[in-house]
């Protein structure tokens, strides 16, 4: 009888450090998840980061673009002024000459 009951004590025992095995594991698992979750969120920022970074350098690219666009076009309304005032004087000139 005494043998009987030590043995199911044994079982208990076995029962609940399986049980406890278990719960760690779980515990384990459980955190494992919670890191690889982390990592995801941080490559997704990382990510979100660089496409950022990205759109911020288009749109430098595109403000330089725009100004050398708008360089150039204020280089080329001054050609034509100076051209205009070459031939108005040239005509003048001429105009006077002719005079």
């Amino acid at each position: 009888m005494l043998l009987l009951l030590l043995l199911l004590l044994l079982l208990l025992l076995l029962l609940l450090l399986l049980l406890l095995l278990l719960l760690l594991l779980l515990l384990l698992l459980l955190l494992l998840l919670l890191l690889l979750l982390l990592l995801l969120l941080l490559l997704l920022l990382l990510l979100l980061l660089l496409l950022l970074l990205l759109l911020l350098l288009l749109l430098l690219l595109l403000l330089l673009l725009l100004l050398l666009l708008l360089l150039l076009l204020l280089l080329l309304l001054l050609l034509l002024l100076l051209l205009l005032l070459l031939l108005l004087h040239h005509h003048h000139h001429h105009h006077h000459r002719s005079q």
